[in-house]
């Protein structure tokens, strides 16, 4: 088995942060930035909780419409580019066979609407 760490960075809706560039340098040091935080990591660990299990049971059709937009782009060293559900389906079809995936926050950071974390493939 091979492992994988790949860095993301996810979009996502965070109710009451700003996302423009003056108003979140503003909120820096504010206690919005520590729920932002709190919150962007609720959602994104429920994301990825779905995509372990989906692996787990071999389910790529869930990690393709659940996981991932219509309209997604995926590359990875070695994997390729994958833009969209359509290119994103065989792909996952075969993987959730081939691989057995923990994912374990490393790093989480959210600026505006933005925001990333550091997981592992094994």
């Amino acid at each position: 088995m091979r492992t994988l760490i790949l860095i993301l960075c996810f979009a996502v809706s965070m109710t009451g942060v700003s996302t423009t560039p003056k108003a979140a340098e503003a909120q820096s040091s504010t206690s919005s930035d520590a729920a932002a935080l709190t919150a962007f990591k609720k959602a994104i660990r429920e994301k990825y909780d779905m995509k372990e299990k989906a692996f787990a049971t071999h389910d790529a059709e869930t990690i393709v419409t659940r996981f991932y937009t219509k309209d997604a782009i995926s590359a990875g060293e070695g994997f390729g580019i994958f833009v969209g559900r359509s290119q994103l389906r065989p792909m996952f079809a075969e993987d959730v066979n081939l691989y057995k995936v923990k994912i374990a926050s490393v790093h989480t950071i959210v600026r505006g609407d933005a925001g990333g974390i550091g997981w592992t493939l094994a």
